[in-house]
Order: structure tokens, then C-alpha cells, then sequence
């Protein structure tokens, strides 16, 4: 058995309180960069803990970026990449205001009261539009 290592590991992310988290292993022998997400777990029968590496890419060797495994799906692939951001939209206040415009009438009477404000901020819906 060789007496050294041929990856040398550093802990990239990690967030307090998370069990999974990134590692990337340097292969010494051909520069390359691995990235694995980790996730660790208690074994009952040995009472310890311990973890599962799963790689999911490499690092680009020039530009740092990430390069997605082969053998993942797309979609896993996509969710694996941290230059992927998930973006949501807050859409709940706005229905129920266009819901009480709506069963009030009050459309016409906003417009009609604010014409500079509803032409350039306050975007009705279609249902307010009568």
C-alpha cells in the first residue's frame, strides 16, 4: 500500500446545521479538482457518525467553473450547480387586493384618481380592467 494520499481534501461549504455539504478533492497526480457533496449520518450499529460521497463534477482547471458530472440526469445536474438560483415571486397580497378592487368596483375609481400613479406603478390585472 503507497504511503500517501492522492487527493487532498478541502471543505468548500458548510453551513451550520446542515448534514450535507461540499467537498473538493485535488488529485495530485492529474491536477484535477473533484467536487463531492457530502452527507453525513449516524450508523446505530457502530454509534458513530459517518459519510456519503457523491461526486457530482469537476472544477474547470483555468476558469474555476463548475463542470457537472456526466453520469448525473440534467435536472440533477442543474440543481447541483451553484451558479443555478431558484427565484420566487410574491404574488399573494396582490390577489386579494385585485379581488377586493374587483368586488368593489373600484378600478374605474382608482384610475380615475390616480391616472399618473395607475399609468406608471399600480399594474392591474385583466379582472380590474372594466
Amino acid at each position: 500500500m503507497l504511503g500517501f494520499s492522492l487527493f487532498h481534501a478541502i471543505v468548500t461549504t458548510k453551513k451550520k446545521g446542515d448534514s450535507a455539504y461540499r467537498v473538493n478533492h485535488v488529485n495530485k497526480t492529474t491536477g484535477v479538482t473533484y467536487v463531492y457533496e457530502v452527507v453525513s449520518f449516524w450508523d446505530k450499529k457502530k454509534k458513530q457518525s459517518r459519510n456519503k460521497q457523491v461526486c457530482v463534477g469537476k472544477l474547470d482547471s483555468v476558469s474555476g467553473e463548475f463542470i457537472p458530472s456526466k453520469r448525473l440526469e440534467p435536472k440533477q445536474a442543474a440543481v447541483r450547480d451553484p451558479a443555478v438560483t431558484a427565484s420566487a415571486e410574491i404574488v399573494g397580497p396582490s390577489i386579494v387586493l385585485d379581488a377586493i378592487t374587483r368586488q368593489l368596483d373600484l378600478g374605474k375609481l382608482l384610475k380615475a384618481c390616480f391616472p399618473e400613479e395607475h399609468s406608471t406603478s399600480w399594474r392591474p390585472t385583466a379582472s380590474c380592467n372594466r
